[in-house]
């Protein structure tokens, strides 16, 4: 955990503020393409995450982030911790 807050709940909240939606629209397993992200928009969201948690996804980590949980699981993934259901 970063802080206070889960890694799963930094990660929603960026999402949320990057595709301009509400926080609790979102589903750990919807796919960002139901969201309306675009390819642009997921490099921005991934760029966001790991500026938040300080680390770098190899482009085939980003590319296989599809939902909101696999990029929680990127994040926890970089940071050594025990992957957790978002």
């Amino acid at each position: 955990m970063t802080g206070a807050l889960s890694t799963a709940c930094i990660v929603n909240r960026i999402v949320a503020s990057h595709l301009d939606l509400d926080p609790a629209a979102l589903g750990p397993g919807l796919p960002f393409a139901k969201l309306g992200a675009t390819d642009i928009d997921m490099i921005h969201v991934v760029m966001a995450v790991e500026d938040a948690f300080d680390f770098e996804a190899t482009d085939e980590d980003a590319e296989a982030v599809k939902t909101v949980v696999d990029l929680v699981r990127l994040a926890e993934r970089a940071l050594g911790e025990t992957a957790v259901a978002a």
